[in-house]
């Protein structure tokens, strides 16, 4: 059976939706990396009250990933082969598919409650609009 091919439409909702979770995730990088506390007893298995420095620049390292990601998704649902080839966006999109799918799979296995409930079913629902961006249509030259 193959797989189906989405409609760029149904992609571009769906780039709008991970972009949107993208930036917000990047934002809560920068406010973790430069040592804020909010939100920080979800974050890292909730085991720290101050993050360590070298869990900061690992932050700082995934707000990096999460706006690339960001461009990505966008990028692949516009069909923006002025920016980069269809190859690239679709490459990097199926890169933020595993990446968000082990990454719900990792959360749901934490021992952290709001890892559990929230990040891992988020992230995998993440993971499968960008496995819709990556499969639609490329409607570029």
């Amino acid at each position: 059976m193959p797989v189906p091919t989405f409609s760029a439409t149904l992609a571009q909702a769906a780039a709008v939706v991970v972009a949107i979770a993208f930036v917000t995730f990047a934002g809560l990088m920068v406010h973790w990396s430069l040592g804020r506390t909010w939100g920080l007893s979800s974050h890292w298995g909730g085991r720290y009250e101050v993050l360590p420095t070298s869990l900061r620049v690992a932050d700082a390292i995934s707000f990096a990933a999460f706006t690339f990601g960001a461009f990505v998704v966008i990028g692949r649902a516009w069909s923006l082969d002025q920016i980069a080839s269809e190859g690239f966006f679709t490459a990097a999109a199926w890169s933020f598919v595993a990446l968000m799918g082990l990454s719900g799979i990792m959360n749901i296995a934490s021992s952290a409650k709001w890892e559990r409930r929230l990040l891992g079913p988020s992230a995998l629902v993440i993971a499968a609009l960008c496995f819709i961006i990556a499969r639609s249509e490329w409607t570029g030259g």
